[in-house]
């Protein structure tokens, strides 16, 4: 008995597993929707007759000939009725699966054409868009190139300039380039400390050594090769600055253009 049970189970699984009679199941459900909406769906109190009735008058067809025998009707009504809400399902279900996968056949080609197509149209953009990006690339590499033997040519030239430059020279390209620096103006404040105080940087005022330059000047001066700065025991009273060759060419161009 438990293996009748098996093979019928077995049976009924190999028969529902397929998606035929899920597919008649479907448009038997569709072409029938009224039979199903009033079973189903309405609800009982519209009716002024009961469900069974109203179906048998609404939904069933009744063949009434004149002259038929009610025995022949009897057997029509069944037969019409059977092959309406039935057949028409079937043929349908057939239509799908004789067709159906053709459609999908169809509709897949179509899909795996425009697929590929649009792959092969991405791949020949991204080779454009790659050897565009080569080109740039071999553009920049050649333009920096060119810059560096620019640049070096520059160096060499430049190199070239200053070991033909005199010193002077030298000196008054810088004496030109410090102009507009803001201690320039100030310049004097070094040359009177020179040449009116002996170059001490420091003064007796009010009983005490004080400072009578400020530092900025000095390091101004300084660190542009212009003085020479001496200290002795005491850097309030032996504190002493000077010219060098350099700063002394600066004070004769920096002479002639207060003059003017």
């Amino acid at each position: 008995m438990d293996g009748f049970w098996s093979s019928l189970s077995k049976w009924f699984n190999e028969k529902t597993g397929t998606p035929l009679y899920f597919t008649y199941i479907g448009f038997f459900i569709i072409w029938n929707w009224k039979f199903f909406d009033l079973i189903f769906l309405e609800n009982s109190s519209l009716f002024t007759t009961p469900k069974i009735e109203y179906i048998d008058s609404n939904l069933y067809f009744n063949v009434i000939t004149n002259g038929v025998p009610i025995w022949l009707i009897n057997v029509l009504n069944p037969i019409l009725n059977f092959s309406y809400h039935v057949l028409p399902p079937a043929f349908l279900t057939f239509l799908s699966i004789l067709y159906l996968p053709k459609i999908q056949k169809w509709a897949l080609e179509k899909y795996l054409d425009s697929s590929f197509e649009r792959k092969q149209i991405f791949a020949k953009k991204q080779l454009g868009y790659n050897n565009w990006k080569l080109s740039l690339e071999k553009e920049k590499e050649e333009t920096l190139g060119k810059i560096a033997e620019v640049k070096q040519k520059q160096v060499k030239q430049e190199k070239i300039i200053r070991q033909t430059t005199s010193t002077e020279e030298k000196w008054i390209e810088e004496f030109e380039s410090i102009k507009s620096h803001p201690l320039f103006l100030r310049f004097r404040e070094i040359t009177n400390i020179v040449y009116r105080n002996g170059g001490l940087t420091h003064q007796i005022i009010n009983s005490s050594w004080q400072r009578i330059i400020q530092p900025d000047i000095l390091a101004f001066a300084d660190t542009r090769g212009l003085i020479d700065i001496t200290y002795g025991s005491s850097s309030q009273t032996t504190e002493k600055v000077s010219f060098t060759e350099k700063g002394k060419f600066f004070v004769a161009r920096y002479l002639e253009i207060i003059e003017k």
